[in-house]
């Protein structure tokens, strides 16, 4: 099962520029009205086995998530479609900004 307390205090450290310039780079939104580049993100740093546990999880923490931005959960169906559809660039992009990001910031 998901480790569900992560999602909401992985989301807060999150910064939203960051996730931003890497969908502009990679124009990964194109096409994807249900499931933007941060939800998708949450969904799979969740550490989740299946996409029903990824939903499951998503939905705990909906009060949480919408304080955050994120309206609606999204269906099985728009993860797996956009598993297969999205740029997987625009993860590493995120994730190398993050890395000098958070490495920039004092322990």
């Amino acid at each position: 099962m998901a480790k569900l307390h992560l999602f909401p205090r992985i989301a807060r450290k999150i910064p939203r520029e960051i996730v931003k310039a890497a969908e502009e780079e990679y124009k990964s939104n194109k096409g994807c009205q249900y499931l933007d580049v941060l939800t998708h993100l949450l969904c799979l740093l969740g550490d989740c086995q299946s996409l029903r546990d990824a939903c499951y999880a998503m939905k705990c923490f909906l009060s949480n998530l919408k304080e955050l931005g994120i309206e609606k959960i999204p269906s099985r169906y728009a993860l797996r479609h956009q598993n297969a559809k999205r740029n997987p660039n625009v993860f590493r992009e995120i994730y190398m900004r993050l890395l000098t990001h958070l490495g920039q910031q004092p322990l």
